[in-house]
């Protein structure tokens, strides 16, 4: 099952535009509507930035929002099916992410 951002939705409920939210977290705005078109995924790096932004989980950007387990410091919500389809570049991200949260305990 493929899930999808939720960094329109966010933004909506946040009364920011899609242009204002982009410069709040240093990226182009034409990068960020690629995003809330689902053209392509966000990095893990991005998406932590928008979930701080946002005050939520980056699971919520992600569109994963479902069941948290707890790795080290770091908080995800990912099934291991959602890990089967997620792009290789993403889960590249994320297990980077992971060593660096374990190697910081």
């Amino acid at each position: 099952m493929q899930r999808k951002n939720q960094i329109r939705r966010l933004a909506a409920e946040n009364n920011i535009t899609i242009a204002k939210l982009a410069v709040e977290v240093g990226v182009q705005p034409h990068t960020l509507r690629r995003y809330t078109r689902h053209e392509a995924e966000p990095k893990l790096e991005l998406a932590e930035k928008l979930a701080q932004f946002f005050d939520v989980s980056v699971a919520n950007v992600l569109g994963t929002e479902i069941a948290q387990q707890k790795s080290g410091n770091a908080v995800i919500g990912i099934t291991e099916d959602e890990l089967l389809y997620m792009p290789p570049e993403l889960l590249a991200d994320l297990q980077a992410y992971l060593r660096t949260a374990r190697s910081s305990d």
